[in-house]
């Protein structure tokens, strides 16, 4: 016996649509079998999908549909172990379309079949075609990631596979069936037929489409984010693999800048900032901020723009010192664009409003009047210096 029971390909997303297909073929069987046993005739003969005699709508039906209470709990724990990363990387849209097009696509091809070599009028059911569809486009997009498998031959134990390999023996298995059923001249049992179509369907559809492939190097990745699922322990070079292909990972990212000291791992660290983008910045400013304040990131990777808004969060968020640094960096960086006057304006308001440093505020208003005498800024600087001053005065 063979049970594959996890994939080391972690998902960054909850898998709703998978969830929702599984609770859906549940209710279904619920509302359609004979105290949960098996399903009833009633509901076999209107909605299952009858070769050479078949309904429009079952094409769809008859994927909801289950023989018995074995043939729901198989499928439905082959959908949630491999749908999870192929929902994940394709989205709900694409993942609906592969799954459907696949049981579409492995029905007709079972159709043909006991069309050919039985008789007429053989009913079809099951979610297992538009499942191995789904296990077709995780052979696509996942060929090298590791399999867990539970197995029992006397003893127990565990081993770990490929994907291509588990899923091509499945493969393999179906071209057996296939042709073991053709011989016996017998439509029954196993849709061999939906299987081998729809995997091939999934997996076509996959390439149609330009699904993003993991490389080997990047599975095995995968396998230490997995187990466990902590990039802080991942060497240096997967790292870099896994920001290669995911450079939004925000986890990775941390765990990259932990790192970072030599000047190798600083380039690197800027190539991976640099790919990850702008986008960062709304979605891990204090990452963003840290790169650039602690391990003097490479400013040119952003806008002048992109440094204001970064340098506003960190303001909001009570970190001003860092607020400054980034003003500072900027007026370094483009000593004379518009947003300079808006860096020097803004740096003088939290030297004032923050750390009441009259002379450093005082400072920051005269360069910029100074290097932008007629800047939009100019009478709002005048006013806050006037401001700065007669504050003062009172103080003394």
């Amino acid at each position: 016996m063979l049970i594959p029971y996890k994939v080391d390909n972690p998902v960054k997303v909850f898998p709703k649509i998978t969830l929702a297909l599984i609770i859906a073929n549940a209710l279904v069987y619920a509302a359609t079998t004979r105290n949960f046993l098996a399903i009833n005739d009633e509901a076999l003969l209107k909605w299952a999908y009858l070769s050479g005699q078949p309904s429009l709508i079952s094409l769809l039906t008859h994927l909801f549909l289950h023989v018995n209470i074995f043939h729901l709990v198989g499928n439905m724990y082959f959908l949630w172990l491999f749908s999870r990363s192929v929902e994940d990387r394709l989205g709900p849209t694409a993942f609906l379309l592969v799954y459907f097009i696949a049981g579409i696509a492995g029905v007709l091809a079972q159709d043909v079949f006991i069309r050919t070599f039985a008789e007429q009028g053989i009913p079809i059911l099951g979610a297992s075609g538009a499942i191995m569809g789904v296990m077709g486009a995780y052979l696509f997009m996942f060929p090298w990631s590791r399999v867990h498998i539970f197995y029992w031959f006397f003893l127990p134990g565990t081993f770990e596979a490929m994907a291509f390999w588990v899923i091509g023996s499945y493969f393999l298995l179906d071209v057996i069936g296939g042709l073991i059923s053709g011989l016996a001249k017998s439509g029954e049992g196993v849709g061999n037929l939906a299987h081998l179509f729809g995997l091939m369907t999934g997996f076509l559809f996959c390439k149609a489409i330009g699904a993003k492939r993991d490389t080997e190097a990047l599975s095995d990745a995968k396998v230490m984010v997995s187990n466990p699922t902590d990039f802080s322990e991942m060497p240096y070079w997967n790292l870099l693999t896994v920001l290669g292909a995911e450079p939004d990972n925000l986890e990775a990212l941390k765990a990259l800048m932990d790192r970072a000291g030599g000047e190798v791992k600083k380039e690197s660290l800027d190539r991976a900032m640099r790919s990850a983008g702008p986008v960062l910045i709304q979605k891990a400013p204090a990452l963003v901020a840290d790169h650039l304040i602690s391990k003097n990131g490479d400013m040119k990777i952003y806008q002048p723009k992109h440094i204001l808004k970064l340098a506003s969060i960190m303001k909001a968020e009570g970190r001003h010192e860092d607020a400054l640094r980034l003003y500072k960096m900027l007026i370094q960086c483009v000593p004379n664009s518009a947003d300079t006057e808006m860096a020097f304006f803004r740096m003088a308001k939290i030297q004032w409003d923050q750390f009441k440093d009259v002379a450093a505020a005082l400072s920051s208003l005269s360069e910029m009047q100074s290097r932008f005498p007629h800047g939009s800024l100019s009478s709002t600087a005048q006013a806050l210096h006037r401001e700065i001053q007669k504050s003062s005065r009172n103080q003394e």
